[in-house]
């Protein structure tokens, strides 16, 4: 039945239909509609960020953990091209994260009006769809179609343009019900030829290897992925992404990838006569090496969106589908096979259980740095020590996410979280905050270096107006340390652009009535998390660590690249 209202009661009551339970926005003339019509709702938080840039970043925060469309950014027009960052990184993360976006009024437009900005436009590049509604009954529409494509498939970001006049104006509109935001079509299974030809290459291989990337999260396929492991007792490595989808106490477990992950997770991949690579991207940071690795594999990949199959190298055996659905598949079938412990007691498992030992002595090693300068490797298993297995820690870009990576063991899903399809710097602080207010009852910390945080240390007033208590951990070398490392390592120590003049930042803390305290020594590390965990309050912990220790470049790298 339709009902006339204003086109920003009907975003509103659109969104309440969705299930949207937190708006985060930024005013503007644009907007104004919108924002009033929100206060009219008693379902919808409405939170005001400090710029468009960080408020993207808590709504994906906030749908990452929740992994469905529950936050939506409500923005206008010139604040548009700031939000750009928080839309790739999402895109490239498969995060679902709904926008509304306020342009000027249609007949305004292309006449040198204030602010007048191509919205849709701007957005396609970094968005599964980008529209601009041209018909105010059709703004239900629209979002329903926008949260619709956020989760289906390969989840993403979408955004829905909507001008001025047809926010004020008043049209006959339906709000859709309730249960109609989401494609009513159950996961996708791997095709049952393919599925086979998998099983008998893994169970004909010799040294096979499961590659579990972030998509298994999202896929809720980590029951899956232990019971396909154990079941054939084959190694399990895993994405920066995929921490936690196997929990790397496992006697399975080889740790994770990449050029910042474990050697020992490098050295099995690398060895592998068969690689099943599941939900993973062969992204630059991840196993791909620059895309300079030399497979000597046959890979079976499993991913849900087509294009990523064969994309960076050539796969054996491509299975389109769900990663839940596709591993149940695969379960079936070698269990039909009777391959049950197929691979316990090879040379090849003892292989991978003392590569996993040898290097867990190197890193442990490491961890228990005694300098007087703080190690980050020592700060981030401290972190690790003081904080319970769920905990939510979200790491930015950088050496403190190299760190992040490397360092903190991670041993149940959805709670080591990073950009790791765009990384935009400052992300992880407001990601923190989203995920907080998403997940109230979880400790949640962010790890982030002084030149991230410059990028969104404004955030700590929301954080006081919002009561969203999130621990900052700064890591203090007063540079932009990765840069400047490979400055030191690509270009003779000939420094541009990398040095930095930092504020105390627990005395900027105070002035926004956050309490911190500063970390010069490693004594001094697990006391202050604890006082900081204690406080129930946001807090920030500004650690100066050693700037010379050069981040952990455990995969390939080379002069110039």
């Amino acid at each position: 039945m339709s009902e006339k209202m204003t086109g920003g009661r009907a975003v509103v009551k659109t969104l309440e239909a969705a299930g949207t339970e937190l708006a985060i926005g930024y005013i503007g003339h644009t907007d104004h509609e919108i924002a009033d019509a929100l206060l009219e709702s008693t379902s919808i938080r409405s939170i005001l960020c400090r710029t468009e840039l960080t408020g993207s970043f808590m709504i994906d925060g906030y749908n990452r953990v929740k992994r469905a469309p529950k936050a939506v950014g409500i923005f206008h027009g010139p604040g548009t091209p700031q939000i750009l960052g928080g839309l790739a990184g999402t895109m490239g993360d498969s995060i679902p994260n709904p926008m509304i976006i306020g342009s000027v009024h249609q007949n305004h437009r292309d006449k040198g009006a204030l602010q007048d900005t191509p919205v849709a436009d701007l957005c396609k590049p970094f968005a599964k769809s980008s529209v601009r509604v041209d018909d105010g009954t059709r703004i239900p529409e629209a979002i329903q179609k926008a949260f619709k494509l956020s989760t289906t498939g390969r989840p993403g970001p979408t955004v829905v343009e909507i001008p001025y006049n047809l926010a004020v104006d008043s049209h006959e509109v339906v709000i859709p019900n309730a249960g109609s935001f989401y494609e009513p079509v159950g996961r996708i299974a791997g095709d049952p030829d393919q599925v086979q030809r998998a099983v008998n290459m893994l169970i004909n291989a010799k040294r096979p290897a499961l590659l579990a990337g972030g998509g298994v999260i999202i896929s809720d396929a980590c029951a899956e992925l232990k019971q396909l492991a154990e079941y054939l007792q084959i190694p399990v490595a895993v994405s920066g992404m995929g921490k936690g989808a196997f929990s790397s106490r496992h006697e399975l477990s080889v740790g994770n990838v990449g050029v910042v992950g474990w050697k020992c997770a490098q050295e099995v991949c690398d060895e592998a006569d068969v690689l099943v690579t599941i939900g993973f991207r062969f992204a630059e940071f991840g196993y791909a090496q620059m895309y300079t690795l030399k497979a000597e594999w046959k890979l079976i990949h499993i991913d849900i969106d087509p294009a990523e199959i064969g994309r960076a190298y050539p796969a054996e055996i491509g299975i389109v589908g769900d990663a839940k659905l596709v591993l149940g598949q695969i379960i079936e079938g070698v269990k039909a096979a009777k391959a049950k412990d197929k691979f316990a007691g090879s040379a090849w498992l003892q292989r991978c259980s003392e590569l996993k030992q040898q290097w867990q002595k190197e890193l442990d090693e490491k961890c228990q740095d005694n300098s007087p300068l703080i190690s980050p490797y020592r700060l981030v298993r401290e972190l690790r020590n003081g904080l319970t297995d769920d905990s939510l820690m979200f790491v930015d870009v950088g050496n403190n996410e190299c760190w992040g990576v490397h360092v903190f063991d991670t041993h149940l899903p959805n709670t080591f979280h990073m950009g790791g399809g765009y990384g935009h710097l400052g992300w992880s602080f407001p990601a923190a905050m989203g995920a907080k207010l998403a997940m109230p009852d979880k400790t949640v910390v962010s790890i982030i270096g002084d030149g991230g945080f410059h990028f969104a240390f404004h955030e700590l007033g929301t954080a006081v107006k919002e009561n969203i208590p999130v621990i900052v951990v700064v890591f203090n070398d007063g540079w932009l340390n990765c840069n400047r490392q490979i400055q030191d390592f690509c270009y003779e120590s000939r420094y541009s652009f990398t040095q930095i003049n930092n504020p105390d930042f627990v005395k900027l803390a105070d002035s926004f009535g956050v309490a911190g305290l500063h970390v010069n020594k490693p004594e001094e590390i697990q006391p202050a998390l604890q006082q900081a965990l204690a406080a129930k309050a946001p807090f920030v912990l500004d650690v100066k660590i050693d700037d010379k220790i050069f981040f952990p470049a455990t995969g390939f790298w080379k002069p110039r690249w």
